[in-house]
């Protein structure tokens, strides 16, 4: 989980509806508004300023694998309801389509952390109606330090001297992890990939001026800004150094 941006203000389709109808504003109403080019544009909106990385857990959105994750559900009895229709309650995050059965393995495996099968689903359904005021929000990280790090067999963990530094309980991010299943076995074989491509990369690196542009070529957007995929992972790998980098305005990889 890396810090995003909050979108703002809304995307034209949703305040063209959000000015059309008022205050008798409906989640399923707008669904349909425009035949659904409001909500396709929502999710792109989304997208874009996330860089393509699903809002949890890193992975690349593709166009039918994402959805529009609410980040206080609009289940919750407080504030669900009146958020819904709030750009700034929501993320896009990954879509598991098609999804088989668990395998075996996932069945069988019970690190710490997973549920429901192995971490077979996707963040917005391992995330489901889960709400409580312990829960990261990705809006509200800040961009250093980071409060999670990936070690090279692709387990994240929380770093709790960071999140003190930062102002954040270490035990909140206990609970988002578990929550999203982050540990995963699936998250933690395409991290460990990410990984040892970074290891075989670098066998490439020979001189200081190499290294900082494969540094900002890794950590940064693409010409179509597009961040690679799993960047805390990138993150954790590059350590200090990337921090250099990552610290430099206008910080345009948040």
């Amino acid at each position: 989980m890396k810090p995003i941006r909050e979108v703002t203000p809304p995307p034209q389709g949703l305040a063209d509806y959000l000015d059309l109808v008022g205050n008798q504003k409906y989640w399923d109403e707008f669904r349909s508004h425009d035949s659904g080019n409001a909500l396709d544009e929502l999710r792109e909106t989304l997208t874009l300023n996330q860089h393509g990385l699903c809002a949890y857990c890193e992975s690349t959105l593709g166009p039918n694998r994402r959805q529009l994750e609410h980040v206080v559900p609009r289940s919750e009895p407080s504030h669900g309801e009146a958020l819904e229709l709030d750009v700034s309650n929501m993320v896009a995050c990954c879509l598991r389509v098609g999804r088989a059965a668990p395998t075996p393995a996932e069945r069988s495996d019970t690190d710490a952390g997973l549920n429901q099968g192995g971490g077979g689903e996707s963040c917005g359904q391992a995330k489901a109606d889960v709400w409580w005021n312990s829960f990261l929000d990705p809006r509200s990280l800040p961009p250093a330090p980071s409060l999670l790090a990936v070690h090279a067999d692709g387990s994240i963990e929380v770093d709790e001297r960071a999140c003190k530094d930062a102002g954040f309980r270490p035990e909140d991010a206990r609970c988002s992890i578990k929550t999203l299943n982050l540990n995963a076995r699936r998250l933690r074989h395409a991290r460990h990939s990410q990984w040892n491509n970074l290891v075989d990369l670098s066998a490439n690196v020979t001189d200081e001026t190499s290294m900082d542009t494969w540094i900002r070529t890794v950590l940064t957007p693409d010409e179509r800004g597009q961040l690679q995929p799993f960047f805390t992972t990138s993150r954790s790998f590059f350590g200090r150094t990337g921090e250099l980098v990552l610290a430099e305005r206008p910080q345009n990889w948040i």
